[in-house]
């Protein structure tokens, strides 16, 4: 997981942070999976901007849903 601090938001920190991580774990061969509050937005955003698809729904709760993405 990842949190950045609100005064950052909006930078392309996280997208650009997310890009590093699948970047090594391609290189290491590992898969890449992602869960996501649906109610979260702007992780959905960084998630679509690195190019993960959905890959279901796991559980949901009073927030909302918990998405699941994959690196294809």
């Amino acid at each position: 997981g990842y949190v950045i601090r609100a005064d950052y938001w909006g930078h392309g920190y996280a997208t650009e942070a997310a890009r590093a991580v699948l970047g090594a774990s391609r290189l290491l061969g590992q898969d890449v999976y992602a869960t996501i509050r649906s109610t979260n937005a702007a992780s959905l955003g960084v998630a679509r901007k690195i190019g993960l698809v959905g890959h279901g729904e796991t559980t949901e709760d009073e927030r909302g849903a918990l998405l699941v993405f994959r690196w294809p």
